[in-house]
């Protein structure tokens, strides 16, 4: 499945490709998303998080009480990559981020286009739906922690 999301930040994309490479604003997002453990790691241009959070409730049944998810940020310039994917689990997240100044020339437009692939049999339809709702979920409170980050630099 592709999700395709659009994120509007109030700083240039260079300052957005700064931050998305820092282990501070990869702290707050795994405070907002309700991550019960957090690790960060560089990698080169980037940034590697592995977070454990709560299941989703409709496929906790399915996958247990937690998932642990390793998110890989690169952002070499104002074109970077992430790349998600599920300890234990065959599903994988990834995709391009591309980064342009917003159309009135005061911020950042981040475009994602992720595709997802769930590889479980019998549940993996049930899971790839929560998977985007989910995803999509955890991607809009990037953008609103990334507001609030980027107003206090």
């Amino acid at each position: 499945m592709k999700l395709t999301q659009d994120l509007t930040f109030a700083a240039p994309p260079e300052q957005v490709a700064a931050m998305m490479r820092d282990p501070e604003f990869a702290k707050h997002v795994a405070i907002e998303v309700g991550a019960t453990g957090f690790q960060t790691e560089p990698v080169p241009d980037g940034i590697k998080t592995t977070l454990v959070v709560p299941a989703p409730d409709k496929i906790s049944g399915f996958i247990g009480p937690d998932v642990t998810v390793t998110d890989t940020a690169v952002f070499p310039g104002l074109t970077g990559t992430i790349a998600l994917s599920l300890l234990g689990f065959p599903v994988t997240m990834d995709g391009p981020v591309t980064l342009n100044p917003s159309p009135d020339g005061n911020g950042c437009v981040a475009t994602y286009e992720a595709e997802i692939r769930i590889a479980i049999p019998l549940i993996g339809s049930l899971v790839e739906k929560y998977a985007m709702k989910y995803t999509a979920k955890v991607v809009a409170i990037c953008e609103r922690v990334g507001n609030e980050w980027l107003a206090k630099q």
